[in-house]
């Protein structure tokens, strides 16, 4: 069971290099030789046998769940595990990952920024999807931090003073699907107040925004400045933001 764990952990610690850039790259390398440097110790040169399928990752889990006779043990492992994916983000590329794998040999590989985030991807959505279904909560309830209580169930219609159509789809999207370590409402708004785009037309002032979150959600912002790492929080909003692009595209919406 160990190797199983290790496994998981090794690669939720290469999205999180990925996620950080610090995992090494072809271009890195390049930029490495073109000054005569030589790979650090924390560079990582992978070996092709490190990129699994998801069918492959299936049957780890899959041993890993039915091996482990402490459920509840298991279900706060999952948990804690969740919670640092959900701390990452991953744009969706154009093409899903690919390589050919050489059944005669077990060289390394250095992947290019582009593959290693379409393998992050892949590997991050899919781990995600299996942590939710093993722990029987859909989406909305992982997002512990936002309740939406009986009273505000209902459709929200967007001020046009506030946001255009398009605006305010792309922050329903972001407060859905963006949770870094609790649904952070605040970091929405300086994402789309920095984001200064003539498609997603943003226009309400901090106030307004808080004023409507608690109006709307019955939720109370109490912390109204950047955090202090908002460059992380951005690259995440950012991820996100570019995937919402991708959906609306493909289904023919702006």
């Amino acid at each position: 069971m160990n190797d199983m764990v290790s496994k998981i952990d090794e690669l939720i610690k290469y999205l999180i290099k990925v996620f950080n850039g610090t995992e090494l790259t072809s271009e890195s390398k390049k930029e490495q030789e073109k000054y005569g440097d030589y790979t650090k110790e924390d560079e990582i040169v992978r070996s092709q046998d490190f990129f699994i399928s998801t069918k492959d990752l299936d049957k780890i889990l899959k041993e890993w769940f039915v091996s482990n006779k402490n459920e509840e043990e298991l279900k706060k492992t999952l948990k804690f595990k969740l919670s640092e994916l959900k701390k990452l983000s991953f744009s969706k590329g154009k093409k899903g990952f690919f390589r050919l794998k050489s059944l005669s040999s077990h060289s390394n590989l250095i992947l290019s920024n582009k593959s290693h985030n379409n393998y992050s991807h892949l590997i991050h959505s899919h781990l995600i999807k299996v942590f939710d279904e093993r722990l029987n909560i859909s989406v909305k309830d992982v997002i512990i931090d936002f309740p939406v209580k009986p009273s505000v169930i209902k459709k929200i219609e967007f001020d046009t003073k506030m946001w255009n159509a398009s605006c305010f789809k792309l922050f329903n999207y972001l407060k859905e699907n963006y949770h870094y370590k609790k649904v952070d409402l605040i970091s929405i708004w300086f994402f789309l107040y920095d984001l200064k785009s003539e498609e997603y037309v943003f226009r309400s002032t901090k106030s307004k925004y808080i004023d409507f979150i608690k109006t709307q959600y019955e939720i109370k912002i109490t912390n109204r400045d950047r955090s202090l790492n908002w460059d992380e929080k951005k690259k995440a909003l950012s991820g996100l933001y570019i995937d919402f692009k991708s959906e609306q595209k493909q289904h023919g919406n702006k």
